[in-house]
């Protein structure tokens, strides 16, 4: 996991809607080294899950996700996450940016978030494709990793001091 230090690094990054998705993503290369934006990623996706970004941070989130694999079409780890993503999701700026994220099309790069919120918040309908059948060929593409976001680790910090340290429900220190 991300180190807490870090972190505001990262929110300076995603929160600065003036920027193109391009510069976020340049900028967020530009800190992290190769090995760690995996965790970063990671990290983005709890900061997302649990609802902690606005909607601006969640689109230059998305984003980095995307830039970070978009050479390597069709074996973006992160795909699991973009569907959870836009089956939760009622927003049609935030459904939009998915549903390109997943067609590889995003063709935006070069303009600001503040903007592509603009352009697409009176958006009627979003054209969702089938997700399971999505997920179904991704799965079967990548059949070597895990696409369960049950399978990924989350870390969880327990409280000893009321429960028994011999307990087989907690783990060893």
């Amino acid at each position: 996991m991300l180190l807490q230090g870090y972190l505001p690094f990262l929110y300076q990054i995603i929160s600065d809607e003036s920027k193109t998705f391009d510069e976020v993503a340049s900028s967020f290369q530009k800190t992290y080294n190769k090995p760690a934006q995996f965790k970063v990623g990671a990290t983005m996706w709890f900061l997302i899950k649990d609802n902690i970004l606005n909607l601006s941070q969640k689109l230059a989130s998305y984003y980095i996700l995307y830039d970070m694999n978009r050479i390597e079409k069709g074996s973006n780890p992160f795909i699991p996450i973009i569907v959870e993503s836009l089956k939760a999701s009622t927003n049609k700026v935030e459904q939009k940016l998915l549903v390109d994220f997943l067609n590889d099309k995003i063709t935006y790069q070069n303009k600001t978030i503040s903007e592509f919120k603009e352009e697409n918040e009176k958006i009627d309908k979003v054209d969702i494709p089938d997700i399971d059948e999505y997920l179904a060929k991704y799965k079967k593409m990548n059949e070597k990793f895990s696409t369960e976001i049950t399978d990924w680790i989350r870390p969880v910090i327990y409280d000893r001091k009321d429960k028994d340290k011999n307990s087989d429900n907690l783990p060893p220190f």
